[in-house]
């Protein structure tokens, strides 16, 4: 006989979209997001058998906060990331973008500043924060009560974190400067920048100069993220 009480990931996946659709998303639109700003934002079921979500907040400054959530099939966690945009020009509304593409925003470089969080934001050890620290996750079980009670606090977390929203913001800018980027995420005069102007603009100059003696194939791959033309890219790195 089998103790342990077992939930299919059917059921899993299931109970993880109901808690941030119950919990969070409502303290996400009490602090201005919205959903559904671009062509291409997610919001509802993914292609992989999970959910995923996409909310856009719009500052005085005209920064675009933008918060991506995965709820994957494969495992127990509620992922939310959050990311930053200067937009140029500036912008007064988010109904100013909709309709506009949104595929850049996800992709390198502007993905590179994501923070996922409760765990990037964190200068500690990753296995000490996953052990010690609140995370976005379901906790481990063996009974029904227990998979119950670890529902119930992951939700209550998740609605908790979402009200508190800015908090994670304020962390963020002190991790991360915001991009300068157009309404469709790409960054502003990158075409007519030198490759060093590009670095440094997409705040990735210091990567590179590591990289470039690190490991050459990701120097590389920061140069193609900023349609650096091939052989600049070889001259760059002999």
């Amino acid at each position: 006989m089998n103790i342990i009480y077992k939930v299919s990931k059917k059921e899993v996946v299931l109970a993880k979209n109901a808690i941030f659709i119950k919990q969070g998303e409502n303290e996400l639109f009490n602090k201005g997001y919205k959903k559904l700003v671009y062509k291409g934002s997610f919001y509802g079921k993914n292609n992989l058998g999970g959910f995923s979500y996409n909310y856009y907040r719009l500052t005085s400054k005209s920064e675009l906060e933008f918060i991506t959530v995965h709820i994957s099939k494969d495992d127990k966690w509620i992922k939310i990331y959050l990311n930053v945009f200067q937009l140029d020009p500036s912008v007064s509304s988010l109904e100013e973008l909709s309709g506009l593409n949104g595929y850049q925003w996800g992709i390198p470089p502007n993905s590179i500043s994501e923070m996922q969080l409760r765990l990037d934001e964190y200068s500690v050890s990753p296995i000490i924060y996953l052990l010690f620290y609140p995370i976005h996750k379901l906790g481990f079980y063996i009974t029904k009560w227990g998979y119950e009670v670890k529902v119930k606090k992951l939700g209550n977390l998740i609605e908790k974190d979402m009200r508190n929203i800015d908090h994670f913001v304020k962390r963020w800018h002190e991790l991360h400067k915001p991009l300068f980027t157009t309404w469709e995420g790409e960054i502003v005069g990158l075409k007519t920048m030198t490759p060093h102007d590009r670095l440094v603009a997409a705040n990735l100059l210091n990567w590179f100069n590591k990289a470039r003696i690190d490991n050459k194939q990701w120097a590389k791959q920061i140069l193609e993220w900023l349609k650096v033309d091939n052989a600049t890219i070889k001259k760059m790195l002999e």
